[in-house]
């Protein structure tokens, strides 16, 4: 992986129109990096009053003026650890221009860009800032030239589609994905997919939404490849108009795959009046859908503008978690984008708009190899440690010899400029082509070159399909619900996966899982991906070294403790964090090989188990996705538990640990009651950090057997009564909560306090909890005083069911998500549900139940079992 292309304490710098969201993506990038945010037009405000009052009586010139001061003294006092946002006119100058520009040499200049109409609308109507004297469209045109020269990236700020009820939610998928560019510009993480073969690099993960992919969960570096093995695949998303295609049908088309590929030169702006998911203007199969290219056409058009391809990426990356492949294909290529190179006007549009897939923190990004070296290794210099890019080269007229040198040299040529991927395509003049491609990639799996750089390689049209399936490295497929298939001879992920099974590099699989509806809907979906893989509804766990094609076991509510793993089984079983921590396991699969060559399949090694915890992981992606960007999880959360069993208490905790939440308050918690009901003052108790089980960083006790004195500035820990890992189980890196191995700001140490009662003081001398969590034990009345956070939180009701629970009751309270939610009987659904008396507390609250969680838990078993996500 490259090297990050700025020092993790860089300061950030935010430009973009006045409107667009600068100061909320600060607070956000603020709370998740753990900094302090400075807002360039509130600095002006405390030092010189109101914008509009200060224009109007001194005019634009004089606050240009001291805007310029603010600038220089922002970037020259807080060069690293801060986030700064600028005000949407600082580009207007040339001398604040050269600021920027010399700053990107040392921090990011960040690009805010949001849906121009939709911003126009909204400066309309705000009336809190002066006006500019001239029509808002001109100052856009003048001033975007300006900012997509002086950034260094760009983020996408596309409010959420549909609306939520709750404006609160409007701004979540942006959270995550300037998270997600966030942790990619400093390093903290790079969601790359394992393309080379053999055992993966195991990462420690840590942050918000930072599993596999985005999102926390069962990833292959923890769980092995197993069933998924090591080959991987993507779609090409050639829709014209992005923008307009559901969420729905982006998930639907990337069932299966990897990666998703956003093919730049198809993009073409639709009409207002198209309807969603339309295929209007879209290429037929692989035809070009640009003209010629030629001025004198009066039917060509322009590629499309950085602007409107930022606004496409943007709608991706909130329909979908996937990595992106950024491609802008010319017409030589196979491509639409017309042939640029006699051209040097297009060959500049052409340029700046592979540069946007680096600035928009696209994991992948496309390089023809038809680029100049200079050129090339400029555009390769740009990708940091969160691009990776895949050199690329097509044979469209079938003219290349497998077994002849000139291909192999450009394999070499693309190693040497440091490509990352290499990506080779022709044209086969018979079927023998297909077995020539193979053993050119036999060639270059034998070259000792110093460092592994995987190769794509395919041949086009129905006589190459089986080189398709065949190829390991990002195989290209299609889907039903795309417009047209990107290439010839393209196939179906499912008709991929089927060929796979029959030439025995797919192997079958037995899955024990618990109830019939799992197996059902789990039968289903690997039906629809064609998996050849069976789940059988049969307490079988301790069979499984006799079934001879058992892939795994989701325990579901039937979760043992990891010191009943019998004795003498598995003496090199693997227990993870989410169960070694908490001491309970509901996912077990069996340990495999990983082949270190694609076409040996990985096949489980015998007495070799790894043992996971998926309603960990669930309940963390439970919780972050259910709190608002406002109430994002930060050094001040508060979280509230009450009436927890042991079990689901550690696994709350970790969860929380996981997501970094700083506080937690226990209330009627089992094995955690205070000696004494009476109220403990703020000063008399000390809140007790959260030990380490075994080194692993769940809780072991939350409380001595009596309250600290008022004098005490120590709390000794009980002695743990959770489950012990036995020490015969392998090491492992550290918790999700503990120290990562790659650079992220710290989550805070976990601290816990008991309460005595729901009038505890202590739970009053912080910020009101935005996370509360109950079960069945939580003594009722819930006082609605305790919902006393402004900004409302996420709500989990983890007691049994009640029989009259209906799929039609609200999951929100107060402007929350919609859809139905099965009710527990414990306290929050009185108070949140909407039952309780007043409601003035209830404002942005989201109330969950078991249906959400378990729906979450079966999609994390899912995948800890196959390696895929369900749809």
């Amino acid at each position: 992986m490259a090297p990050a292309l700025y020092p993790e304490d860089a300061s950030i710098v935010l430009i973009g129109m006045r409107g667009v969201g600068k100061t909320t993506l600060g607070l956000i990038a603020a709370t998740s990096l753990r900094r302090p945010f400075r807002d360039a037009d509130a600095t002006f405000q405390s030092l010189h009053g109101g914008i509009s009052a200060y224009v109007n009586e001194h005019g634009w010139p004089a606050f240009r003026d001291a805007e310029t001061i603010i600038l220089r003294n922002l970037l020259s006092e807080h060069p690293k650890g801060y986030v700064i946002a600028c005000g949407g006119g600082v580009v207007e100058r040339e001398e604040n221009r050269e600021m920027l520009r010399q700053f990107s040499e040392i921090g990011p200049v960040v690009h805010v860009v949001r849906d121009k109409e939709e911003t126009v609308r909204y400066l309309v109507d705000e009336t809190r800032r002066p006006a500019w004297g001239e029509e808002i469209r001109h100052v856009w045109a003048r001033r975007t030239p300006y900012f997509e020269s002086l950034a260094t990236h760009t983020i996408v700020s596309l409010t959420a589609h549909p609306r939520p009820v709750s404006p609160q939610f409007l701004m979540k998928h942006v959270e995550t994905a300037f998270v997600r560019l966030l942790r990619g510009i400093f390093g903290m993480s790079a969601l790359h997919v394992p393309l080379v073969p053999g055992p993966a690099a195991l990462k420690a993960i840590t942050g918000p939404s930072s599993g596999e992919y985005g999102g926390y969960g069962a990833c292959e570096t923890e769980m092995g490849r197993g069933a998924k093995g090591s080959r991987t695949s993507f779609v090409a998303l050639n829709f014209p108009d992005l923008r307009i295609v559901s969420g729905e049908t982006i998930r639907k088309v990337a069932e299966g795959v990897d990666v998703l590929e956003l093919r730049v030169d198809t993009l073409v702006p639709s009409r207002p009046d198209t309807p969603p998911d339309s295929r209007r203007g879209s290429p037929n199969g692989y035809q070009s859908s640009y003209p010629h290219h030629s001025s004198s056409s009066p039917s060509y058009s322009r590629p499309p503008s950085p602007y409107f391809v930022a606004l496409c990426f943007g709608h991706l990356r909130r329909c979908s978690p996937l990595p992106v492949l950024y491609t802008v294909r010319t017409k030589s290529q196979g491509g639409n984008f017309p042939d640029p190179y006699d051209d040097p006007e297009l060959l500049e549009e052409y340029i700046a708009l592979v540069e946007l897939g680096f600035k928009l923190g696209a994991e992948y990004v496309d390089l023809e190899l038809s680029l100049p070296d200079e050129t090339f290794s400029r555009l390769l210099a740009m990708r940091g440690a969160a691009t990776q890019c895949l050199a690329a080269d097509h044979d469209r007229a079938g003219a290349w010899s497998w077994d002849s040198q000139p291909v192999m040299d450009k394999y070499l040529r693309a190693v040497q400029l440091g490509a990352d991927v290499v990506k080779l395509v022709s044209f086969p003049n018979s079927f023998v082509g297909n077995l020539e491609l193979l053993k050119f990639r036999q060639r270059v799996d034998s070259l000792d070159l110093g460092r592994k750089v995987p190769l794509l390689a395919i041949n086009l049209g129905k006589a190459g399909q089986m080189s398709r399936y065949l190829n390991p490295v990002f195989t290209p497929v299609t889907h039903p619900l795309l417009p047209g298939v990107a290439a010839p001879g393209q196939l179906t992920f499912a008709q991929t996966m089927h060929a796979l099974y029959l030439s025995g590099l797919i192997l079958e699989k037995t899955f024990f899982v618990p109830t019939i509806s799992v197996a059902e809907s789990f039968t289903l979906e690997c039906q629809h991906l064609g998996l050849p893989y069976t789940f059988i509804v049969e307490d079988r766990l301790q069979m499984r070294t006799i079934e001879r094609d058992f892939g795994g076991a989701f325990l579901g509510a039937k979760a043992i403790p990891t010191s009943a793993i019998e004795e003498g089984r598995g003496p090199m079983d693997d227990v993870l964090p989410p169960a070694r921590n908490t001491g309970w396991t509901d996912v077990v699969v069996p340990a495999s090989t990983e082949p270190e060559s694609y076409d040996v399949p990985p096949t489980a090694l015998v007495g070799s188990y790894k043992h996971t915890n998926v309603r960990v992981l669930a309940l963390a992606e439970v919780i972050s996705q259910n709190l608002s960007p406002i109430n994002a999880v930060g050094t001040a959360t508060n979280a509230l538990l009450v009436g927890l069993d042991k079990k689901d208490l550690s696994e709350v905790l970790e969860a929380l640990s996981i997501v970094g939440a700083r506080w937690v308050s226990l209330y009627q918690c089992e094995g955690h009651q205070p000696s004494s009901t009476t109220p403990l003052s703020p000063s008399s108790s000390v809140p007790l950090p959260l030990t380490s089980l075994n080194g692993g960083g769940v809780l072991s006790s939350f409380s001595s057997s009596n309250p600290p004195s008022s004098t005490s500035t120590n709390a000794t820990p009980a002695t743990t009564t959770q489950p012990q890992p036995p020490p015969r189980f392998a090491s492992r890196p550290p918790s999700r909560s503990g120290t990562p191995t790659i650079p992220y700001p710290q989550h805070p140490t976990l601290v816990t306090q008991v309460l005595s009662s729901y009038t505890d003081p202590l739970l009053y001398t912080r910020r009101p909890p935005t996370i509360i969590i109950s079960s069945d034990s939580a003594p009722s009345p819930f006082p609605e005083r305790i919902l006393a956070s402004p900004t409302g939180g996420a709500a989990i009701d983890l007691s049994s069911p009640s029989p009259s629970s209906t799929a039609s009751s609200s999951n929100s309270v107060g402007g929350g998500g919609g859809g139905g939610v099965m009710m527990g009987k414990g306290v929050l659904r009185d108070v949140i549900g909407g039952r309780g008396p007043g409601g003035g507390n209830r404002e942005g609250w989201m109330l969950l139940g078991q249906r959400e969680l378990q729906v979450e838990v079966e999609r994390q078993a899912f995948r800890a079992l196959t390696g895929r996500r369900m749809s």
